[in-house]
């Protein structure tokens, strides 16, 4: 039965990522950009009038504003509708498990830590290097690892919850199937068509 269960969460979270292939490329604001930086930091400093020069480039300057834009486009990639529009809400549900199962247990988290660090290497790659590899190798590579740290999730959870887990799991897809199936335009907030 656990096989089954996590076929079928396999198979929707399939079909959930079909439907990126048809964009082009992730969204601009995933994307760190210099010059809008440079354009932000120039017009904050001309707005902040009667203030020390010394307190206005302390607090508009390109280190923190580096830092704090990477930090924004780095959480775009895990807001909750990006990934459950990314992986499901079944993927997303199972990302949350095998967190929860990688705090509670050393043996979980063994195997998780270097493929969650690798999701967020990835992600810092493609924030500030923008890599110039094509849109479905990245859309793979940044699926695959997510994908496997959901069934890695679901799989704790069978283990954990045998008798509960069949229709706790039926009701996750279900809803999955029907989020697909009504807000799957919902991708074009994140990536050009």
């Amino acid at each position: 039965m656990k096989i089954a269960l996590l076929t079928l969460i396999t198979i929707i979270e399939i079909f959930t990522i079909k439907s990126w292939f048809f964009c082009n490329k992730f969204a601009e604001f995933f994307h760190f950009s210099l010059f809008d930086l440079s354009l932000r930091i120039n017009e904050a400093v001309h707005n902040d009038s009667g203030i020390s020069p010394f307190i206005v480039r302390f607090f508009h300057n390109k280190a923190v504003g580096i830092f704090f834009d990477g930090f924004r486009n780095f959480l775009r990639y895990w807001d909750i509708l990006f990934l459950i529009n990314f992986l499901s809400l079944a993927g997303f549900i199972g990302l949350l498990l095998v967190a929860f199962y990688s705090f509670q247990k050393k043996r979980v988290r063994s195997y998780t830590l270097p493929v969650f660090i690798l999701v967020l290497l990835l992600e810092l790659l493609e924030i500030f290097l923008k890599p110039n590899v094509g849109y479905h190798f990245k859309i793979i590579c940044l699926f695959v690892p997510l994908f496997l740290l959901s069934l890695i999730g679901w799989s704790e959870y069978i283990k954990e919850n045998k008798k509960t887990s069949i229709w706790f799991i039926i009701f996750v897809c279900v809803i999955s199937i029907w989020w697909l199936l009504l807000f799957n335009g919902n991708i074009r907030e994140y990536c050009n068509i």
